[in-house]
């Protein structure tokens, strides 16, 4: 073989990896993600008994590759933001949802831009003064805030991480010892979960194995869905479109699962399952999706303490 022919031959195999790891969309047709929606309705409870409101605030931003989030999405950068979110009732209880990372590991990170280390103490005294604080996964960006807090007794209590996330090697990659999860309350791992009134856990494992998505019921009925990092942009679910091959591998995932609940949740903001209501789908690092829930007062801009 000639080295002309060889050399063909060797970018065609390139430009085959790059297509399978880069562009392609690996989606499959039909997702095999069920929710008892009934069941899920439910554990929720009385629905006017669920949250008055739910608080959000940005500790910390990034810029990913488009590729990062979604296949064939190019190399154009895509701007990220880090939220931790507060469910808030009228009595004055509250639940917080994430925990975003402090500065040192953030400035440890490659592609991570400003850390608002004001919002960080906000968030830090939200889960102080919360009665439950509970995690969409365990990874990094969602978990390492708790480190701030985890030397308290009376709020490690309150820590509610089902088994699947203490026994996690990403908890442990978020800065957490084997003493600190043992003090940890034991909450056991289940398909559906009431956290609170109008809030209940839905596993969803496969970008981590303690993966869950939150249902929120709001007492005046609103439901809301938080994703965690199923997606890291709506474009997943506005164009149906799944995660590359790369990341997928990169960050650890059970790809198998995550396109199916792609696919299962891209359906269900298209409406095309019959019977599904309107959700308001929380994307926790998508900027311009947390920007539309807060122009039209789905989220409100804050974190109340006390």
């Amino acid at each position: 073989m000639s080295w002309k022919r060889f050399g063909v031959g060797i970018l065609l195999l390139l430009a085959g990896a790059y297509f399978l790891l880069f562009v392609q969309d690996p989606m499959p047709a039909r997702t095999d993600v069920a929710i008892d929606w009934a069941r899920v309705r439910s554990l929720a409870g009385e629905p006017s008994a669920g949250p008055r409101s739910i608080g959000s605030e940005v500790v910390a931003r990034g810029r990913f590759f488009g590729w990062m989030v979604c296949a064939g999405c190019g190399w154009g950068e895509v701007p990220m933001e880090f939220r931790t979110y507060q469910l808030r009732w009228g009595d004055g209880r509250s639940v917080v949802i994430d925990a975003v990372h402090g500065a040192d590991l953030h400035g440890s990170m490659p592609m991570l831009k400003d850390h608002d280390g004001a919002a960080f103490a906000r968030q830090t005294e939200a889960i102080r003064s919360a009665d439950a604080t509970v995690l969409t996964h365990e990874h990094w960006d969602h978990a390492n805030g708790l480190r701030a807090v985890v030397d308290d007794p009376a709020v490690r209590s309150k820590i509610q991480l089902p088994a699947a996330q203490r026994e996690s090697a990403a908890i442990r990659e978020a800065g957490f010892s084997e003493a600190e999860l043992a003090s940890l309350p034991a909450i056991p791992d289940a398909d559906y979960r009431a956290i609170a009134a109008g809030v209940v856990a839905i596993a969803m494992p496969g970008h981590t194995p303690g993966s869950q998505v939150f249902y929120v019921r709001r007492a005046d009925g609103a439901e809301y869905l938080f994703l965690g990092d199923i997606v890291w942009n709506a474009r997943n679910l506005r164009e149906r479109r799944g995660k590359g091959r790369l990341i997928s591998a990169v960050a650890g995932e059970d790809a198998g699962a995550v396109l199916s609940q792609i696919a299962f949740f891209a359906d269900l903001w298209a409406g095309a399952s019959a019977g599904y209501p309107d959700f308001h789908f929380v994307v926790a690092h998508d900027p311009e999706n947390n920007r539309a829930l807060l122009d039209a007062g789905w989220i409100e801009q804050g974190l109340l303490l006390p």
